[in-house]
């Protein structure tokens, strides 16, 4: 286990979060695909990271199931991911920070094959 670095978010069971959110938000099959590709893309380089704040999981989780939605859909996400991400004390910076840090790590390449 990582050590986590403290943080003033108040975060609830990774489990609960992920279902409250595909649930609350009408995620499709097809968004959770590509964030599961995107997430095992940038898995190498995420495992490297010494040190996390409790909320890294959460956010890291949002950004890419955002990433993913966007990419299917051809459409905004600001509707839904900022105001989730707000609730748990995490700010547009933060949010935006994320987002840019994980599509360098993705190398802007959102693109998804069929045999992915």
């Amino acid at each position: 286990n990582k050590p986590l670095l403290p943080c003033r978010c108040n975060a609830p069971h990774i489990a609960d979060f992920i279902s409250f959110s595909v649930a609350a938000f009408r995620i499709q099959y097809v968004d959770l695909i590509i964030m599961l590709i995107y997430l095992e893309r940038a898995h190498p380089i995420l495992r490297l990271m010494t040190k996390t704040q409790v909320c890294t999981p959460y956010r890291i989780l949002v950004v890419m199931l955002s990433l993913a939605y966007k990419f299917a859909n051809d459409e905004a996400t600001s509707w839904w991911v900022r105001p989730w991400l707000r609730r748990f004390g995490i700010s547009d910076r933060e949010i935006f920070q994320t987002e840019m840090g994980l599509l360098e790590l993705l190398r802007w390449d959102l693109a998804v094959s069929k045999e992915q």
